[in-house]
């Protein structure tokens, strides 16, 4: 499995995704606070991936994600082991009242 990972792996092909050219159909779960920061890099490389990312039609990204999805939004309702926390085994502290949506996207012209 191919894999760009945020901190240096042996096993990674490269570090930090945003230095690399997303010309490859990827999967990506980013950290909520970097979702507008992904949705620019797919809009500047032409990129087309699955997105995952939190139901929050109040972010000023949502309408980016939503003009740029190439299929139906599938949303996963919140639930108790929908994010934990691998590291202490927690729950996300929003998780009651978060859900997510998983989309399709492509800037291709």
């Amino acid at each position: 499995m191919r894999y760009i990972s945020w901190f240096p792996n042996p096993d990674c092909e490269a570090v930090d995704a945003f230095t690399v050219n997303w010309q490859f159909f990827f999967y990506a779960f980013p950290p909520f606070n970097m979702v507008g920061r992904v949705l620019e890099k797919i809009v500047d490389d032409k990129a087309t991936g699955i997105l995952v990312v939190p139901n929050w039609p109040s972010q000023p990204w949502y309408p980016l994600f939503h003009r740029l999805r190439n299929s139906e939004v599938m949303i996963i309702p919140a639930k108790i082991d929908l994010l934990i926390c691998p590291y202490n085994f927690r729950s996300y502290p929003l998780l009651a009242s978060l859900s997510v949506m998983v989309a399709v996207l492509s800037n291709k012209v």
